[in-house]
């Protein structure tokens, strides 16, 4: 009897330290990615612009700062979150393009540890967790259509899985509401979180059914109805604020009409190929998910396959839903991808001879190497490139007085950023008024749009490669004269003597 309170008495002291202990292990794991995504995306911190999407979000975010009402003084489409976000950011890089991709890495990075943690509470596998959370930082720097180029998808992945990682963590009611403002945040980032905040719900249900426990039906549902509740705060914090500036219909006729006009038709055998293209850009990943999903048994959650099964279902119809094929939705589904994928590392998942055959170290090589040839094809896309906006920019800042204004056409945005100069037009993206599709979608009155924009008297109008034929650009050729070009088809237009 007395030797077992001693064993007691030693265990109960024993679990301070091996909190501790677990503490540090997740303060170095998130530290070693926090290095791994900073140096597999450096080169990407360089250049002006990768894609014209973060361009927009720069802009905006800097237009609320100064005090600019988005969807009225600064229109766009999509949810004002990723504006906000940037907001935030520029307040910390001020003008630091390269300090942003660094925050967007670190970013990464605790999206990755998520998914670490994630994984460790279904399998409690370090090397599963581990690989888990190093194959999202990998996928989400190798394409720049996939990853590397900072988009909408890459900020919300890390409320949704904080909030997955929450609700696994326990069912105490304070976790629904926490779980369901993560979620809310994530989905005033981009409206497709719904469907990752469904797959949690549903994936709660069936685990609730098939664990039996049906008694406990009305309390889940309790509880899920806080999550709702805490999911939709932002959203309504969002309606009333421009409720009281007097622009609710402003608000209502983005976030719900313009969004209904988003999707297109597309053939479905194109679809069939947009996911295989994916599945074959990360071939190992995907041999090790498919593999891991046929083979792991998870514990102590053995409902895991439900949770996965769910999540990439949802994910999967809201990404091919609107019938753009755009690589960046994919992003969203990089998720359970990887955790599924890390789960291959796993002790539970029985290996193939093969692999069995295969040196750990030489695995660790392996990694090495692809993150060698990460970073080297990077240097060339993105550091080795010439950088035109920033050469751009250069030449316009001695021959800008403080009165000139530009507008940059159909050519990169992020000239004004660079410049010092606001857009002329509330339409800050460069495809809302060169796009036709964009233009009906947004009920755009072009005609009036261009009087807008040249009634400001622009110096330097530019446009990029072909245009299409519109009042905006017959406004341009009638007025404006090529000064010089940039590159092969970049052309700078400078305003005729007799309009000045």
């Amino acid at each position: 009897m007395a030797s077992a309170k001693v064993d007691c008495f030693k265990m109960l002291l024993s679990l301070p330290l091996m909190e501790q202990n677990q503490l540090w292990v997740s303060l170095k794991t998130l530290a070693a990615f926090i290095i791994l995504a900073a140096i597999l995306r450096f080169f990407s911190f360089f250049p002006s612009v990768i894609n014209h999407d973060e361009s927009t979000y720069i802009l905006i975010g800097e237009g609320i700062l100064q005090g600019k009402t988005y969807f009225v003084d600064i229109i766009d489409t999509k949810p004002i979150g990723i504006f906000l976000l940037y907001a935030g950011l520029l307040s910390l890089a001020g003008k630091s393009i390269f300090i942003m991709r660094l925050l967007m890495a670190i970013w990464i990075a605790f999206t990755a540890f998520g998914l670490y943690q994630v994984s460790w509470i279904l399998l409690k596998d370090r090397l599963a967790a581990r690989a888990a959370g190093i194959s999202y930082i990998l996928l989400t720097s190798i394409f720049t259509y996939y990853g590397v180029n900072p988009n909408t998808e890459l900020y919300f992945n890390l409320f949704t899985i904080l909030a997955i990682w929450c609700v696994l963590s326990g069912q105490q009611w304070w976790r629904f509401l926490l779980v369901g403002g993560l979620l809310g945040l994530g989905f005033m980032i981009k409206y497709v979180v719904l469907f990752d905040a469904l797959a949690i719900g549903l994936f709660l249900l069936w685990r609730l059914y098939a664990s039996q426990e049906m008694q406990k039906l009305p309390d889940l549902v309790g509880k899920l109805a806080l999550m709702v509740l805490a999911f939709s705060t932002p959203f309504l914090l969002t309606y009333f604020y421009y409720d009281s500036i007097g622009q609710r219909d402003t608000f209502l006729y983005y976030t719900f009409e313009v969004t209904s006009k988003y999707p297109v038709d597309t053939p479905w055998w194109k679809s069939v190929v947009f996911v295989a293209e994916f599945l074959l850009r990360f071939f190992p990943l995907t041999i090790m998910a498919i593999y891991a999903w046929r083979k792991t048994e998870a514990h102590p959650d053995k409902h895991w396959k439900t949770l996965v099964l769910l999540w990439v279902v949802l994910d999967l119809f809201i990404i091919l839903w609107p019938g753009k094929l755009f690589g960046h939705y994919f992003i969203q589904l990089m998720l359970p991808f990887c955790l599924l994928g890390g789960f291959f590392f796993s002790k539970d998942c029985p290996k193939p001879a093969f692999w069995l055959k295969i040196p750990s170290k030489w695995g660790y090589g392996l990694l090495g190497l692809l993150g060698l040839i990460i970073v080297f094809f990077q240097k060339m896309d993105y550091y080795d490139k010439p950088d035109f906006p920033r050469e751009i920019a250069a030449y316009l800042q001695p021959l800008l007085k403080q009165e000139d204004q530009i507008y940059t056409g159909n050519y990169h945005h992020i000239l004004y950023f660079l410049v010092g100069k606001a857009s002329p037009t509330a339409y800050v993206h460069r495809s809302l008024l060169w796009h036709e599709n964009n233009v009906r979608a947004l009920g755009v009155d072009l005609e009036k749009e261009t009087e807008i924009i040249l009634e400001q008297n622009p110096r330097y109008i530019f446009l990029n490669g072909e245009v299409p034929d519109n009042v905006l650009s017959q406004k341009i050729y009638e007025n404006y004269q090529l000064q010089r070009k940039f590159g092969d088809e970049i052309r700078l237009y400078e305003r005729k003597q007799d309009e000045k």
